[in-house]
């Protein structure tokens, strides 16, 4: 799977192999949900839109008692995964539109030309997070894409 930042135009290769039974297994209760607490990492809540063979998440910093937070809720990534040619470009443009929205510029990527591929859009709220508070996210959106993946829409 191609794995695309739009705010930075940042590409990596993300094989199946690089995600674990047990992280599948540990996301899958999020994805049959439809989001819910991340497990792991106290005060992130997911949310899952399912189309098809499409997802769109975003992760959001919460305050909880046990990770209090100034901010009750704080958007800090938007995910968009394409599974499906027919439909990649549309979520392309989606994502692409988000992007342009929160930042005012143009994303400095271009759309990946196999399938699947997952998109990923920064937003403002990230910026408010220590980066040892989020190193564990760009792993999560993989594991997180490759759960979705293997758990089709019912």
């Amino acid at each position: 799977m191609r794995h695309v930042t739009l705010n930075t135009g940042h590409t990596r290769e993300s094989p199946r192999s690089e995600v674990g039974a047990e992280a599948i297994r540990a996301l899958r209760p999020l994805v049959h949900e439809g989001g819910g607490e991340v497990p792991g990492f106290p005060g992130y809540r997911l949310t899952i839109t399912r189309e098809k063979r499409l997802a769109l998440y975003t992760v959001v910093r919460i305050s909880t008692p046990r990770a209090p937070w100034p901010h009750p809720e704080t958007p800090i990534i938007t995910c968009g995964l394409a599974q499906d040619e027919s439909d990649s470009p549309r979520l392309w443009k989606l994502l692409r539109a988000l992007h342009h929205e929160v930042w005012r510029r143009h994303a400095v990527s271009h759309r990946p030309r196999s399938i699947p591929w997952l998109g990923i859009v920064i937003l403002p709220g990230l910026t408010l997070l220590r980066s040892k508070d989020v190193a564990w996210l760009g792993d999560f959106e993989r594991c997180l894409a490759w759960t979705l993946v293997e758990e089709p829409l019912q």
